[in-house]
């Protein structure tokens, strides 16, 4: 029975995820569909980064949005990680599953391995969502470097003329796929993955790609199944991508994480802010930040099976850096950069001031980050924008 489920990832992320979702995330483990058709789609529309003075929803089937309907851009990949950018009205999803025929994934045990998602996909799509009621999907291109993986992280962030992407984290054919037999050696998949120290990032307007290593000297282990959300200091000088939770992707792992790392960008490093605690860590859940200083954390697993109510719903408070257990919308406050952040970078304050670094910096990528070109709205239920930018 197909439908409707709305994800986030930091921002409300529109027609792109109600689609991608229905098709990919069915499964537990993030699988595409069991054998469904391509006309399979419910989707209740809405443009929820235009909308207008009064939304209203309309239910029905449009094809509009189905990648296999034109363009020749496939839907059967999973586990893959995707973003959205809703000033450009983009969306983006990479890498990730398929099956070893590239035909439709089951992911239902003992069945024909040949469609199962055990299989590496050097796969980039786009999804330009600027016409509304449609949807216009491309393939871009695999730079022969690029390593694929699942499980993983991929940000947008506001640089240059569409901004770009920062593709990190996830692992070669996770090792939590009973389904395919898989089996991985936990020593030898921690030696060859550096996925969250070296960092592909993706110029939208130039379409190229760069690989950058981090820059700390203490970074976080393999990870795979992690949410993210990012916050911004106050004058725009600095970007925090926090990456909680997830596990370190293989076979053997028996819990998961509960800590909380972040990368600073244009610094490029990372900063732990918590190891936090093993009782309440957790893998394949979602986050969003409805405001700029509240991360909810919706879902996921402890590894061992589903997390009890209400654990599948918890709040962190950016500011305090400490779960608060409840949403307050009426507790809303401008973000301040951590001290520990300040601390690792050596330079900047709790509301901005940070510079990029005049050495360690892939040329490539500094020539990527010059100032956005347009301004950012941000939609609020709640009236807590004041700024002329807002949208409520």
């Amino acid at each position: 029975m197909p439908c409707l489920r709305r994800i986030t990832n930091g921002t409300p992320l529109g027609e792109f995820v109600t689609i991608l979702v229905d098709r990919m995330l069915t499964q537990p483990s993030g699988l595409a569909h069991n054998k469904r058709t391509s006309t399979d789609i419910n989707v209740m529309q809405a443009n929820m980064y235009k909308p207008p003075s009064a939304i209203t929803w309309s239910a029905g089937v449009n094809d509009q949005y189905d990648p296999a309907n034109s363009y020749g851009v496939s839907n059967n990949v999973a586990m893959g990680a995707w973003t959205n950018a809703p000033s450009e009205d983009l969306g983006f999803w990479f890498s990730g599953l398929q099956a070893a025929n590239g035909g439709v994934v089951d992911y239902l045990p003992y069945q024909n391995k040949s469609d199962q998602a055990n299989t590496d996909s050097r796969t980039i799509i786009k999804v330009d969502m600027s016409s509304p009621g449609k949807a216009k999907w491309q393939n871009l291109t695999w730079p022969s470097w690029l390593a694929p993986r699942s499980e993983g992280g991929l940000v947008w962030l506001p640089y240059g003329e569409n901004g770009i992407l920062l593709a990190f984290g996830g692992i070669d054919l996770p090792g939590d796929q009973g389904a395919s037999g898989i089996v991985l050696n936990a020593s030898a998949q921690a030696a060859k993955n550096s996925y969250m120290t070296n960092i592909a990032v993706y110029d939208i307007a130039h379409d190229s790609w760069a690989l950058q290593p981090s820059l700390e000297k203490t970074s976080p282990p393999q990870l795979a199944q992690f949410c993210t959300v990012t916050a911004s200091a106050a004058d725009n000088s600095s970007h925090f991508i926090y990456a909680y939770g997830g596990y370190d992707g293989t076979y053997q792992a028996t819990s998961a994480y509960d800590s909380i790392w972040v990368l600073s960008v244009p610094a490029f490093q990372w900063t732990k802010l918590t190891d936090g605690n093993s009782n309440h860590g957790r893998a394949r859940h979602l986050c969003t930040t409805p405001n700029p200083t509240q991360m909810l954390s919706i879902g996921g697993t402890t590894r061992s099976g589903a997390l009890n109510n209400p654990d599948w719903l918890d709040v962190y408070d950016l500011n305090a850096q400490s779960w608060t257990h409840y949403y307050n919308s009426s507790s809303v406050a401008t973000y301040q950069v951590p001290s520990a952040i300040v601390t690792q970078l050596g330079q900047g304050n709790v509301n901005g001031g940070f510079t990029i670094p005049s050495t360690g910096l892939n040329i490539s990528v500094s020539s990527m980050l010059t100032s956005y070109r347009k301004q950012i709205t941000r939609y609020s239920p709640y009236g807590w924008c004041a700024s002329s930018s807002c949208t409520k």
